[in-house]
C-alpha cells in the first residue's frame, strides 16, 4: 500500500546492508525499513551489445531492483518521488560511481550528487559523493552523511569524530564544519582475520567478552603499539604455556590490543582532544577503551546521525 505522505526518501547504502527512510513534507520519518542487500551482494547491469540486436533488454539495474524490494510500498503512483542515498552506492563497484569531494571540504549537498538512470519512471536517485583526502591518500563513503547530521545538530562543533567499525574512520572537524583530514584503520577487519584465519584462532573463542583482559590489551596496545605484532603473537603463547583451552579472555585481548594500538596512531599528535565524537554501533566498546586511557568522549547514535545528515542533504 502506498504511503500518500512520502515526499523523499533517504537511503544509507552501505557494503553490507541498505537502510532506508520515508519523509513527509516536514521531514518527519514515516516508515522505514533495512535490507542486507548491501553493495557486496549486487553488480552492476551489463549494457545490451548493440552489435547483438536479437538479444532481449538487460533485466532491470540489481541495484534498482534491490532499492524498489525496499521502497515500493513507499512511492504514490502519480508521481516521481526523490531519493537521495549515500554511501557505498556511489562506489566504483556500485550502482554509478560518485566523484569524491577532496578536503578540507564540508560534507557533501544535494548538488553535489549524481543522477542516475531507472527503469521505474517514480523514482529520481541521487547519489551523494564520499570525500577523499589526497595526501596521505585516504577515502570515505557514506561516514561524511552521518558527520553532516552531527553538524546539522551542532553547527559550532570542532574536534574529532570517531566512527569505528570494520574500517575506523577517524575525521577532524575544524570552525565552519570543514573536514580537513581523516585517517582509516582497518581494526575491525583485522580483528575478524585474525580471529578466524589465522593462528590465534586456535586460541579464542567464538563469542563473549572480558572486561579486564579487554581493558588490559587496550593499555598494552596503547602504550606498546610499535610492538602489536609481537604482542598478538603473546595471546597464542600465553594460552599454550597456561594450558588452556580457547577461551574469551584471549578474545578480548585480541580486541582491545588492535583497539589501543588504533587509539595510540589516532590520538598522536593531534591536539583537539577535548571534544571527541563516537558515532556507530561500536561505539560503547570505543567509549570504554577511551576511557581506560584517561580520554573523555561521547557518543552519537549512528542511525539518528544518519536520519540528520540525510535531511540535511535534503535541505540544501
Amino acid at each position: 500500500m502506498s504511503i500518500p505522505l512520502t515526499a523523499w526518501i533517504g537511503v544509507d547504502w552501505g557494503t553490507s546492508h541498505m537502510r532506508a527512510w520515508a519523509f513527509d513534507n516536514d521531514n518527519h520519518v514515516i516508515a522505514q525499513a533495512a535490507s542486507p542487500r548491501g553493495m557486496a551482494s549486487l553488480a552492476p547491469a551489463e549494457p545490451d551489445d548493440p552489435r547483438k540486436p536479437e538479444r532481449n533488454p538487460s533485466p532491470t539495474n540489481p541495484f534498482e531492483q534491490a532499492l524498489m524490494s525496499l521502497v515500493s510500498g513507499w512511492l504514490p503512483p502519480t508521481q516521481t518521488t526523490p531519493v537521495v542515498t549515500c554511501g557505498m552506492v556511489g562506489a566504483r563497484q556500485g550502482w554509478q560511481e560518485a566523484p569524491y569531494v577532496k578536503t578540507p571540504c564540508t560534507p557533501p549537498i544535494l548538488n553535489q550528487s549524481i543522477g542516475v538512470v531507472s527503469a521505474d519512471s517514480r523514482l529520481s536517485v541521487h547519489i551523494l559523493p564520499g570525500v577523499a583526502q589526497d595526501s596521505p591518500p585516504e577515502v570515505m563513503r557514506g561516514e561524511e552523511t552521518q558527520i553532516g547530521g552531527l553538524l546539522a545538530k551542532e553547527p559550532d562543533f570542532t574536534g574529532l569524530v570517531c566512527l569505528p567499525g570494520t574500517h575506523s574512520k577517524w575525521v577532524r572537524i575544524q570552525p565552519g564544519g570543514t573536514i580537513t583530514s581523516l585517517a582509516t584503520y582497518m581494526t575491525g577487519e583485522l580483528f575478524r582475520l585474525l580471529h578466524h584465519h589465522s593462528l590465534l584462532r586456535f586460541s579464542t573463542s567464538k563469542d563473549g567478552e572480558n572486561a579486564e583482559a579487554f581493558a588490559q590489551g587496550v593499555h598494552d596496545g596503547y602504550s606498546d603499539s610499535p610492538d602489536l605484532t609481537r604482542l598478538l603473537f603473546g595471546i597464542r603463547a600465553q594460552q599454550l604455556l597456561d594450558d588452556n583451552p580457547p577461551n574469551v579472555a584471549s578474545l578480548s585481548r585480541l580486541s582491545g590490543l588492535l583497539v589501543g594500538a588504533e587509539l595510540a596512531s589516532g590520538l598522536r599528535s593531534r591536539t583537539d582532544t577535548k571534544q571527541i565524537v563516537i558515532i556507530g554501533k561500536l561505539a560503547p566498546l570505543y567509549r570504554q577503551a577511551f576511557q581506560e586511557i584517561g580520554v573523555a568522549t561521547r557518543e552519537v547514535d549512528s542511525r539518528t546521525a544518519t536520519c540528520d545528515g540525510l535531511i540535511r542533504v535534503w535541505r540544501t
